[in-house]
């Protein structure tokens, strides 16, 4: 939540599978709100109300963001429901797809998370 007392619309939706990404996702997750305030994130463990339907708040989840980002680990590949937030977000409620826009953006803060703050790619 913002410190305005409302939480802003999420840009972009962190999926990933629990058995072998969570750790990940989450790092990513604080590192680009320590790192890139501006870019709102929507990470189902830290934006979930309880007491409301899980998978509404995941459509509605989708529904809002611009990005859809998948920690793609071994367990997110033979994830059903990696596969559903997928077609969800690129299917029927965004038919036009809007991922490549920043795609480059993210993957270097992402490989900055990955490598504990360190930036490593080669120039």
């Amino acid at each position: 939540m913002s410190r305005e007392g409302f939480s802003p619309k999420p840009r972009v939706f962190i999926s990933y599978a629990r058995k072998d990404g969570e750790e990940f996702a989450t790092n990513l997750r604080k590192r680009l709100e320590k790192d890139e305030p501006e870019i709102t994130l929507w990470q189902d463990r830290a934006e979930m109300e309880g007491g409301v339907g899980w998978w509404k708040q995941i459509e509605e989840a989708l529904d809002q963001v611009r990005f859809l980002v998948i920690v793609m680990t071994p367990a997110a590949m033979l994830s059903e429901m990696t596969r559903k937030e997928w077609r969800l977000r690129v299917g029927v409620v965004n038919p036009e797809p809007s991922l490549h826009i920043e795609l480059q953006e993210i993957v270097g803060m992402w490989v900055k998370a990955f490598n504990n703050g360190q930036d490593q790619r080669r120039a």
